[in-house]
């Protein structure tokens, strides 16, 4: 889980920053976004147990 939301997260990221031609600014906050997120869907996984 966590690792396929800060793939997506670079993924998305990559393809906006080669749409807009810049540097790997977004490639980097959204791959920081994607692990948030998906460091707070494990954390709300677990601690349903």
């Amino acid at each position: 889980m966590l690792t396929s939301m800060v793939i997506s997260g670079f993924l998305l990221g990559y393809g906006v920053d080669y749409w807009l031609e810049t540097a790997p600014l977004f490639m980097l906050s959204f791959g920081a976004l994607g692990f948030i997120g998906g460091g707070l869907k494990v954390y709300n996984m677990l601690s349903k147990f």
